[in-house]
């Protein structure tokens, strides 16, 4: 278990590290599975900012109707299904009450947990520096999650380039 230790870091630095360390732990702990993203595409906040955003009136009669995309992805007994679907928001509804598939599917979004916990082992965990250089590069590092982001298929390259800079970065550390 990770644990970080806010007295390793440098008052004179604002506590950069720490901060960095906060925002990036809650990136790569947050997996956007298809679940959680049927539910942030369905939430109650989101929809009431969507109604203030375009200036939906209902008593007006205004309405917004919606229709996302999504590329859906399943690893089954070693079968990758992925499809492409324009899903309805009663679709989505449905789908962020089914959380059991999350233990049906252990492999699921394996790739982003694995990135997970090397960012846990290999970045947070070895935060030591005891030099001003060390101190920038190892922020560098834990903001790298920064740059992973997109669909599967760019994010995926993305974390590959995301552990090689970080061992540059910590290279010397």
């Amino acid at each position: 278990m990770s644990y970080w230790r806010r007295e390793k870091d440098f008052p004179e630095a604002d506590y950069r590290a720490t901060k960095a360390a906060i925002n990036y732990l809650h990136k790569v702990m947050l997996i956007k599975d298809e679940i959680y993203v049927a539910h942030l595409l369905t939430s109650e906040e989101k929809l009431k900012r969507d109604k203030e955003r375009y200036h939906v009136d209902e008593s007006n009669g205004d309405k917004i109707q919606y229709t996302h995309l999504n590329r859906p992805r399943f690893n089954i007994r070693g079968v990758d299904l992925q499809w492409d679907i324009n899903t309805k928001n009663w679709q989505l509804n449905l789908m962020k009450r089914m959380k059991f598939i999350r233990r049906w599917l252990s492999q699921w979004h394996m790739k982003e947990r694995a990135f997970r916990d090397w960012y846990i082992a290999e970045v947070v965990d070895t935060f030591a520096p005891n030099d001003a250089k060390r101190y920038e590069n190892h922020v560098l590092a834990l903001k790298i999650p920064e740059e992973v982001r997109g669909y599967r298929e760019v994010r995926y390259p993305k974390m590959k380039a995301a552990k090689q800079k970080v061992r540059e970065l910590l290279r010397d550390a």
